[in-house]
């Protein structure tokens, strides 16, 4: 109990998160978009009460009674007006939605990769759970930006509408709206859970996707084509990712399989229900307690509000998986640096005396062996060393160490014989040139592939 309870507070705290986003993005637009779904919500209702005035007169005429001109009038105008509504409030209510839209997915993804440029270190960067989380969250907001905007204007729309049905059902028949409401929490229960299984098939898909992302690249990318080729490794990647589609595909129709058989029985469900609430309707109507009017009203309100309750339901399973991943976005932004920085800090020197490590031992993780161990270093000022060792002894890691990409797990490493923990370290970094043996080729120009090493000259292209 106290689990869903805590769920409960997450799944408001996320939906109220978003909701500050999405207000952050244009507010104007959310203002005009909510006076629209209001509207749009109101509709339905007004149509079908104007549907049953008009049978009810026509029914009166029949039986010699009368209308007078300008109520018909006045009825025609009505029904204009809500038909001109109908047609060009959907258009206005998705304009402003894809403008929002876009104005929220900027917003979204400067926030997800300003968050991610704010780590130094690039600790989480080789962490698979990390890197994970980095993933999902970028998923979960292009899907936040999207999807959950376009959920809440319709889980508004929706309930607007199904509050003003439930109302004229309850004024008719109390049983019947209390049977229409009921039938309604199996498909609520049940699109949770799907809801759950979808986001949890997605999370624990990610690796695989992550391996079919790498493959794609070994088959297409310049810097691979070479070897792909002088080995023959084309139909073994080309295999190998294959497999991959197999797998995520079968796990895809395990789950759409359980969703249709879920579907199946709900829809026989909403058939019942809806055979047993005009059995109610036309019993009344031959017991003369309904106008031909009442007929339609009523009719039009079970299955308005069956609607209503299905794309209600459909809409808060939707929040539901749009709130899970949007907890990897929060859980990203909640993300502390692996690298941590001082405070305050102090100002590089001009490198004069030289660097030292100082009893300097590292290892990747508790988990992970030590790659260094009580290593003991200087390197004079002005002077050139070489590193000499097999693979996997240290010496790329030595070098993370010193352009502090890590920390030493234990131990100090001194310029100057000062700490360089002690230093802010982008300004450190202006002080270090380093190329790794996986370094990265950019496709830019000449003159952005100079300048990225010098980015307060990159405009200068003087000479």
């Amino acid at each position: 109990m106290l689990k869903k309870f805590k769920y409960g507070q997450q799944f408001l705290q996320s939906i109220s998160h978003m909701l500050k986003l999405v207000w952050q993005a244009y507010p104007a637009a959310c203002i005009g978009t909510f006076i629209i779904t209001i509207f749009q919500g109101l509709i339905p209702l007004a149509n079908a009460w104007i549907t049953k005035v008009l049978l009810d007169w026509l029914a009166q005429l029949l039986i010699g009674g009368r209308a007078t001109k300008e109520q018909l009038i006045w009825l025609l105008v009505a029904q204009a007006v809500l038909m001109v509504a109908t047609a060009m409030l959907p258009h206005l209510g998705r304009y402003l939605n894809a403008e929002l839209g876009r104005r929220l997915t900027v917003l979204i993804q400067s926030t997800v990769y300003q968050k991610i440029n704010y780590f130094e270190g690039i600790a989480h960067f080789e962490n698979p759970k990390v890197y994970d989380t980095i993933r999902l969250a970028q998923q979960g907001a292009e899907q936040s930006s999207s999807q959950t905007l376009e959920i809440l204007t319709e889980f508004i729309q929706n309930l607007v509408t199904l509050l003003s049905f439930v109302g004229v059902l309850f004024s008719f028949n109390l049983f019947l709206a209390n049977l229409v409401l009921l039938a309604a929490l199996p498909q609520l229960y049940v699109q949770l859970k799907l809801g759950q299984q979808r986001f949890g098939l997605a999370f624990e898909l990610s690796p695989v996707e992550r391996r079919k992302f790498y493959y794609s690249f070994l088959l297409t990318s310049v810097q691979a084509a070479k070897e792909v080729r002088l080995f023959g490794l084309g139909q073994y990647f080309l295999h190998k990712l294959l497999d991959l589609y197999k797998r995520v595909h079968r796990a895809e129709r395990k789950q759409q399989q359980r969703e249709l058989r879920w579907e199946l029985g709900l829809s026989i469900l909403s058939s019942v229900v809806a055979s047993v609430a005009f059995i109610i309707v036309v019993l009344a109507a031959f017991g003369k307690k309904l106008t031909l009017g009442d007929i339609t009203l009523y009719v039009s309100a079970v299955s308005s509000v069956q609607d209503a309750l299905s794309r209600f339901i459909f809409a808060i399973a939707g929040l539901n998986e749009s709130v899970l991943f949007h907890s990897y976005f929060r859980k990203l932004l909640a993300l502390r640096p692996a690298l941590p920085i001082q405070t305050v800090t102090q100002s590089v020197p001009k490198l004069s005396s030289g660097l030292e490590l100082r009893h300097v031992s590292f290892r990747y993780s508790k988990q992970h062996p030590w790659i260094l161990r009580d290593v003991n270093l200087k390197i004079p000022a002005g002077s050139c060393l070489a590193l000499v060792g097999l693979n996997g002894a240290g010496k790329t890691t030595l070098v993370k160490l010193l352009t502090r990409l890590y920390d030493p797990s234990d131990g100090q490493i001194l310029w100057d014989g000062i700490d360089i923990r002690e230093f802010d370290p982008a300004e450190f970094r202006q002080r270090i040139g380093t190329i790794f043996q996986d370094f990265m080729r950019y496709d830019l120009t000449v003159c952005e592939n100079i300048g990225l090493g010098n980015l307060a000259k990159i405009d200068d292209n003087i000479g």
